[in-house]
């Protein structure tokens, strides 16, 4: 996976925000990981709680994310499932 260009920071939120990795909001005041670039071709722009990003890094070093829904923090194997892969692109 690579991307073409990127900004990531890890800002306090604002305002309220979907987690892009788990059902969770991001709210007010929480710190938390935001990605801005292109990828692949494609622009992204997306947030994460701390922890999911973390996950989100650790299911993606295999270059495949399953398609289940994922619990705030927890990876698929973390969860005990796998569902058919994503392709290994990030979740918008």
């Amino acid at each position: 996976m690579m991307s073409d260009f990127a900004v990531e920071k890890n800002p306090i939120a604002r305002g309220v925000y979907r987690c892009s990795w788990c059902p969770e909001k991001i709210v007010v005041g929480e710190k938390h990981y935001h990605f801005v670039g292109k990828w692949e071709g494609d622009f992204q722009n997306w947030r994460m709680h701390t922890e999911c990003e973390v996950a989100f890094r650790e299911e993606t070093e295999d270059g495949e994310i399953c398609s289940d829904g994922h619990k705030r923090g927890q990876t698929c194997s973390t969860a005990g499932h796998m569902g058919p892969p994503l392709g290994g692109v990030p979740i918008p």
